[in-house]
């Protein structure tokens, strides 16, 4: 039987996997799927490079896909958890690339899954498929290789240097590996982990460290990695009282080398300066084969396919016990080197030395993220997803020199537009400043009033005081948190211009009524859709009804920048060409005013950003869905808990996931004493903020709902970024405090 096999991602391994899969279709041997790549332009690059292959932007599209029987996974290693646990539970076999996951408790419950469901899990430690490294481990199961002493592994370089994860989790891996799997031939359990490291060029992490593994009676082993050493190093020594053992991974010609000496002790023989004896003997060349360990990995990932007796070499296991070493020694130097039993590592006790997960190779976990912390909103996951894209972008911004309207603007207009689904997006500093230019471009003024909803953040109702123009405010929706659109039309008086619905929480207003209301009685509709980016009601994307949508990209946002950002989309061409102008100081060329403009726009490297996480919005707003679910269902019945919902004939992109409970202030202590972030949108509705409480005062009492929800409210943390075992621990604790 032929294996279908999909692969995930396509970074570094992922190119090397689709020529290799690709071959072996050719050769028969599989069934290549396709290739799973969010990104819009990898995807469109790789298309170019490998037409003859399939590629797809969704990864429910091999989920879903019965024929296919097997993934590789090379994803980022932060999402490895996730999208493993999703692939076991569709019935895929799995050969996920190092590390298993980021932390020892979450690749220990997908061994688990992958048990449960009676499917292979293999973790690519490359190195086990090495013929170099694999001639080590027969030297070392001889029984003429006698007792062992100690495995010294040296992995050095200079550069490049990293700024996102320390030295370890970038070198060490392989190393660990091939310790762990040598001392499996000689059947020696690893007791503790010692490490220390050096930020010898004043960053964040260490850029050299030493790890120290001290397995069963005393034989230790150590690992040196640096990127400061001038030389480039990949060596393996390894020390018996019988035979020494060398592995020169950059010796092309004679990588092994197995020097017949020894060195013994002499009881009780003269001046202990003198009591050993050193033994000669010949250095033998072994013939290593040549060979390309990646492919030979795996043919037999499909060889233990289809053979479920046959032992896999590189079980999720042995993936656990490497990431449990990393694990172990980040502990450890925190601890200023002190050893820490792996026990208490692989026993999960770990969390309770302040740590919470590794930091995986290409998108690392950050120092701060030890302390055990869940944030609300992961700014800094946000950045490492699309660090590769985003740090390319932001260099050639640098690189050109344009950073007020250069092309990178232009880019993102473009795209957000067409991605809304409307003609035009004006790229401006913040998503208040798209109300404000909306507001008075539509024509309000003085004496007017806009309706909105008592819910919302300050922003929607700023523009419009500053204006000068009026506020009336309507109930909302319970459980979902939007304008209730039966309530509008008994707001509205002569002096009512503008209909504002807010798309709160990620969820979509009733678009459909609110529109003919609009109609109905010929007013102007802005959606401030700063919490809506890519929600869709119907068919159609929020942001695109109204006379103009408003967006936000605070760094917060589903569609986050890393600084300040708005933009305001629109169909309507003179609307567009007037803020066009304004933002740039009214002027339509420059040093050409044809009105008193202001200085509002989206900067080139924000705009730049901005285009990498666009491409990458959909599958986000997809994981945040399926954190919601996950929520929705663990909490059903908990406590007082009335939990959110989605409105009718929408689909939500869950930018918060908020809860309401008569313990609100309780809840979020305990979550709070339990390093869980949580927060409150909003404590206080508009007409009970202290500027609008004299000419809103009335309202007090009017707005039961809004001031029901207001001081019940608690959003819980939801990010795409956030793994199974994160929320597992939210839900715990969620859980535990209604226990009490």
């Amino acid at each position: 039987m032929t294996s279908h096999v999909a692969l995930l991602g396509a970074g570094y391994w992922g190119k090397n996997y689709i020529r290799i899969m690709s071959q072996m279709q050719q050769k028969g041997k599989i069934k290549f799927a396709g290739v799973f790549e969010a990104d819009s332009k990898s995807r469109e690059n790789l298309r170019f490079n490998y037409p003859d292959v399939r590629f797809v932007e969704s990864l429910d599209t091999f989920l879903n896909d019965k024929t296919i029987d097997a993934f590789v996974i090379v994803t980022p290693a932060s999402t490895h958890a996730n999208v493993i646990e999703q692939a076991l539970n569709a019935g895929k076999n799995i050969l996920v690339e190092k590390p298993l996951t980021v932390d020892t408790k979450s690749s220990q419950k997908c061994c688990e899954l992958a048990k449960e469901k009676g499917l292979r899990l293999m973790v690519g430690h490359t190195f086990l498929f090495n013929s170099s490294v694999r001639e080590l481990k027969r030297q070392v199961e001889d029984p003429e290789f006698g007792k062992m002493h100690y495995i010294h592994c040296k992995r050095t370089n200079l550069g490049p240097i990293r700024h996102d994860t320390s030295v370890i989790w970038d070198l060490a891996p392989h190393d660990i590996s091939i310790i762990l799997f040598l001392m499996q031939s000689l059947g020696k359990k690893l007791q503790k982990v010692s490490a220390v490291g050096s930020k010898n060029l004043g960053g964040k992490f260490e850029d050299t460290a030493w790890i120290h593994m001290m397995f069963e009676d005393n034989v230790v082993a150590q690992v040196h990695v640096s990127w400061l050493d001038p030389h480039k190093v990949r060596d393996v020594v390894v020390v018996s009282d019988k035979k020494r053992l060398a592995f020169d991974d950059m010796d092309g010609r004679h990588p092994v080398k197995i020097f017949m000496k020894g060195v013994e002790y002499v009881p009780g023989w003269g001046d202990q300066t003198f009591n050993l004896t050193v033994r000669d003997g010949d250095i033998h060349i072994p013939n290593i084969k040549s060979s390309e360990p990646l492919s030979e990995q795996f043919e037999h990932f499909l060889a233990s396919i289809q053979d479920k007796s046959m032992k896999n070499a590189s079980p999720g296991e042995f993936g656990v016990e490497v990431v449990a070493v990393l694990e172990a020694a980040e502990i450890s130097m925190a601890k200023s080197g002190q050893a820490v039993p792996m026990d208490e590592v692989m026993g999960g006790q770990s969390k309770a030395n302040g740590f919470t997960g590794g930091c995986p190779h290409s998108v690392p976990a950050p120092r701060c993220e030890r302390t055990g912390d869940i944030p609300l909103v992961d700014i800094q996951a946000a950045y490492r997803t699309v660090k590769p894209e985003v740090d390319e972008a932001v260099a050639k911004v640098f690189a050109q020199g344009c950073f007020i309207e250069g092309p990178n603007c232009k880019e993102f207009e473009t795209e957000f537009a067409k991605y809304i689904g409307v003609k035009h997006c004006i790229g401006v500093n913040s998503g208040t400043d798209a109300l404000y230019l909306a507001y008075r471009y539509l024509g309000l003024e003085a004496g007017d009033e806009i309706i909105t909803q008592a819910n919302t953040f300050i922003a929607t109702c700023l523009g419009a005081t500053t204006l000068g123009a009026n506020i009336k405010l309507v109930d909302v929706e319970p459980a979902t948190g939007q304008i209730d659109a039966s309530k509008i039309e008994a707001a509205i008086t002569p002096k009512t211009k503008i209909i504002v619905p807010v798309h709160l929480y990620g969820h979509a207003a009733n678009m459909e009524a609110i529109m003919a209301i609009a109609k109905k009685h010929k007013l102007k509709v802005v959606e401030d859709a700063s919490q809506g980016h890519g929600a869709y009601f119907k068919d159609k994307r929020v942001g695109g009804f109204g006379d103009a949508g408003c967006f936000s990209f605070y760094p917060g946002k589903n569609l986050g920048a890393f600084g300040d950002g708005g933009a305001l989309v629109t169909n309507d061409d003179a609307l567009a060409a007037r803020i066009r102008a304004w933002r740039a100081w009214g002027a339509v060329k420059k040093y050409h005013h044809t009105e008193k403009g202001g200085n509002s726009r989206l900067d080139t490297v924000q705009a730049a950003i901005l285009t990498c996480k666009l491409r990458k919005l959909d599958a986000g707003n997809a994981k945040r869905r399926e954190i919601a679910d996950k929520y929705i269902a663990a909490l059903k019945g908990v406590g007082d808990l009335t939990l959110p919902k989605s409105p009718p004939n929408t689909t939500s992109v869950w930018h918060l996931f908020v809860i309401t409970t008569d313990k609100r202030d309780a809840l979020l202590q305990h979550l709070n004493d339990n390093k869980i972030g949580a927060g409150i949108h909003y404590p206080l509705p508009i007409h009970k903020q202290e500027c609008y409480k004299d000419e809103l005062s009335s309202l007090v009492g009017t707005l039961p709902q809004a001031e029901l929800e207001a001081p019940r409210m608690l959003s819980l943390p939801v990010y795409p970024e956030m793994t199974s075992v994160q929320q597992d621990r939210v839900i715990e604790q969620v859980k535990a405090f209604f226990k009490k």
